[in-house]
């Protein structure tokens, strides 16, 4: 979750389904692992909540 907590220069690409940012395919993987709880809940930080489907 490094690479979606940096600068949008710095991670250029965003997951549409669970709109975090991430700079390279090694970080998408990640992002697409982790559990839909822990997204939430991230997003929620952020006051960008979304439903995942």
């Amino acid at each position: 979750m490094e690479a979606e907590v940096m600068k949008a220069e710095l991670a250029p690409y965003y997951d549409p389904r669970t709109n975090l940012r991430y700079a390279n395919a090694d970080v998408f993987k990640l992002v697409r692992s982790l559990p839909n709880e822990y997204v939430q809940r991230y997003l929620a930080l952020r006051k960008a909540q979304v439903v995942l489907k």
